[in-house]
């Protein structure tokens, strides 16, 4: 991709990486998610978004179209690499409702966005919901649950309308009545991966194992089996993905959780009075509380002792209260 933006600057470069990480559900889910967890995937998406910043960056400089879209509240829009590029470009909100944004057969779903555009004359793509006074848009449908036709909401609303699309092509002046190709990532990290395949598919043992040691670092430190499935899908050799397998890494391997403890569980008591247990409570109003308590049926006896509590008094209660009735205990 670097080579491309920079020797074959294209009329319009459009990135839009992924917000899976940047706001909405995740700032809700992460409060019960692994800290680490947490952490390795906000280094993944400021490792995104910085690459985008740079290939807006270099497009600008050769003097080409750029626009960077993004959910209004994604945490993004505060990064410093991005507020370096607001500085230098044009900042718009629009609503998605506006470009046609619906279910099938259902209302109309807003989901606001921002564009980060190069031009000023690329302003035009910021329309906004007219709100409840326009009879289209009295009623959003929120971006959750599923749908019979599209299934998961949250995922049909990720992709652009047939609106929006003519609309972009219709802001830059050699972009007019063409035709589009769109080719998605939907993973950041297999982007990633594919940035390396020329360094993964070539050269001996020692560095396809360099390359992995800063691709697995890169990527946040994933376990070897989920790194593997990302090499394979992001086009590296076989050679590379076995090395993978056997991986080793330091830091992994010094913040490794413990392992679990065996399963266990202590003797169960199943018979009436093979075992009992006794617990003195002190109650408001009463010198002494005695609790006779059969393990197996749970089973309790109270009884009120009035006087200081001494071994004695204890077992003339039991004898008493409990064995004189339920006989002497097993255990």
């Amino acid at each position: 991709m670097r080579e491309i933006v920079a020797n074959s600057p294209p009329d319009l470069l459009v990135c839009s990486p992924p917000c899976t990480w940047a706001g909405g559900w995740f700032h809700l889910n992460q409060l019960y998610m692994d800290p680490s967890e947490v952490e390795r995937r906000r280094v993944l998406t400021m490792l995104f978004i910085n690459f985008c910043c740079e290939l807006i960056e270099t497009q600008l400089n050769a003097g080409g179209r750029a626009l960077l879209e993004h959910p209004k509240p994604s945490s993004i829009w505060k990064l410093p690499r991005v507020e370096h590029l607001i500085r230098k470009m044009h900042l718009i909100e629009c609503d998605m409702c506006r470009f046609g944004l619906r279910v099938p057969h259902g209302d109309p779903i807003r989901k606001s966005r921002r564009l980060l555009v190069s031009h000023a004359n690329m302003k035009g793509l910021g329309l906004k919901c007219p709100g409840k006074n326009d009879p289209k848009h009295h009623v959003h449908q929120p971006v959750a649950g599923s749908h019979p036709e599209v299934g998961s909401v949250s995922r049909y609303v990720g992709q652009y309308t047939a609106k929006f699309v003519p609309a972009v092509m219709d802001s830059v002046p050699s972009l007019r009545s063409e035709a589009v190709l769109s080719i998605a990532c939907h993973h950041p990290t297999e982007c990633l991966v594919a940035a390396r395949v020329r360094e993964l598919n070539e050269g001996n043992d020692a560095k396809i194992h360099d390359s992995l040691q800063k691709l697995h670092i890169n990527m946040g430190h994933p376990g070897n089996q989920h790194l593997v499935r990302l090499l394979k899908h992001g086009g590296a050799s076989q050679r590379a993905q076995e090395l993978a397998r056997e991986l080793q890494c330091a830091q992994c391997m010094a913040n490794a959780k413990p392992s679990p403890a065996l399963p266990g569980q202590p003797e169960r008591i199943t018979v009436f009075n093979q075992r009992i247990g006794m617990d003195v409570k002190y109650l408001t109003g009463w010198s002494v509380n005695q609790k006779i308590v059969d393990y197996a049926s749970s089973f309790q006896v109270v009884v009120p002792l009035f006087e200081r509590p001494t071994a004695e008094n204890l077992r003339k209660a039991v004898q008493e209260r409990w064995i004189s009735w339920a006989g002497q205990p097993h255990l």
